[in-house]
């Protein structure tokens, strides 16, 4: 695979533009993912052969290392059911993904999909364990939304999270927005703050963090931390799909945040 170092890129550019032999050349293509150990790459082919007969689509995921992917959000549903995910680290892939759209007449579609299907999910959460009810997540999904429409455009619970609150779904790459903003900086020597329009956020209802600001903002003196929350949650989702282009705005709400944690620590026995 040493060849495929010096002409992958070629190889990329082809898929991206050559639409007549799209298909053949995209054979030729090496990639991480999940099953691969060792810094070995793997094929679509070979992909492929590891598939479950069931499974109709390729998945791939975007990260800037691979150790971010396996610790993404996004990530966590297809490791709990044993099923492969290519593993992509830069823009280029990224955009090679969108434009080749399928192989062998599978789908290739990214993680970060709200069209990702891995059959029914267990629930593992244990008996008795704190959830939100359908009632109080959709009354929760609407406050959210009432509180910041210009970040959110529909709130709705997912099974596809166990150990994460919140993820965006739907939303454009972060990889290839990050991409054009390169490219905008070296044809012009400036960057334009590009508008992000209303994400559609999917939101655990067994997270600690889920339910407990659903008590937050039920307390008449607790709504402004609810508040609070919500932003700080609704941005580390932004934060996780890439698509804060600078997240140095939520240093000042964390202060806040971490100040209001310190105040509800009782004071040691030194301090009294």
């Amino acid at each position: 695979k040493k060849w495929f170092n010096e002409f992958g890129f070629f190889l990329k550019e082809g898929v991206c533009s050559d639409y007549v032999n799209q298909a053949d050349i995209a054979k030729l293509l090496y990639f991480d993912s999940s099953k691969m150990d060792g810094g070995d790459l793997t094929t679509f082919d070979e992909y492929l052969s590891r598939c479950t007969p069931e499974q109709d689509k390729i998945y791939y995921l975007y990260a800037p290392s691979r150790e971010m992917a396996e610790q993404s959000p996004y990530y966590e549903a297809f490791k709990q059911s044993n099923r492969e995910v290519i593993f992509i680290y830069n823009a280029i892939d990224d955009f090679v993904m969108s434009n080749l759209q399928e192989f062998n007449k599978r789908k290739i579609i990214s993680a970060e999909s709200k069209d990702v299907d891995l059959g029914e999910h267990k629930d593992e959460e244990a008996a008795g364990a704190e959830a939100l009810s359908t009632d109080q997540a959709a009354a929760l999904g609407d406050w959210m939304k009432e509180s910041l429409p210009d970040k959110l455009s529909a709130v709705t619970t997912t099974k596809r999270l166990k150990s994460f609150p919140a993820i965006v779904s739907e939303h454009e790459s972060g990889a290839l927005r990050k991409m054009m903003r390169m490219v905008e900086q070296q044809s012009t020597g400036t960057v334009t703050a590009s508008i992000l329009p209303p994400q559609q956020l999917e939101i655990n209802p067994h997270h600690p963090i889920i339910t407990g600001l659903e008590r937050l903002r039920q307390q008449p003196d607790t709504t402004d931390v609810a508040k609070i929350v919500l932003e700080q949650l609704v941005d580390n989702a932004f934060v996780t799909a890439g698509l804060m282009d600078d997240s140095r705005g939520m240093v000042t709400r964390i202060n806040g945040l971490v100040e209001m944690l310190i105040e509800r620590c009782p004071p040691t026995a030194a301090e009294k």
